[in-house]
């Protein structure tokens, strides 16, 4: 009997740890990726719920520009930040 109710007690615990641990991957993921429009040419930062669901195809996703507003397979942006000594 006792060890059923630290079952129920943990793994509701364990499971919410492992959607956090999952949603936060997905959160630094996505503030590290930026995407060039092929359109236009502009690079930006789609939305959290696009960054997650935009369909990929061949080493691209398929993005909005926030810019010009046409869908298109966009490329991921190298960004090089500027490091300071």
């Amino acid at each position: 009997m006792r060890k059923r109710t630290v079952i129920k007690i943990v793994a509701p615990i364990l499971a919410a740890a492992a959607v956090y641990a999952t949603a936060e991957i997905v959160r630094r993921q996505h503030e590290k990726k930026n995407y060039i429009c092929p359109h236009c040419g502009e690079v930006f930062k789609p939305g959290i719920l696009e960054f997650c669901f935009g369909k990929k195809r061949d080493g691209k996703k398929k993005l909005a520009c926030p810019v010009c507003g046409m869908t298109g397979n966009c490329e991921e942006a190298l960004i090089i930040a500027n490091e300071t000594d």
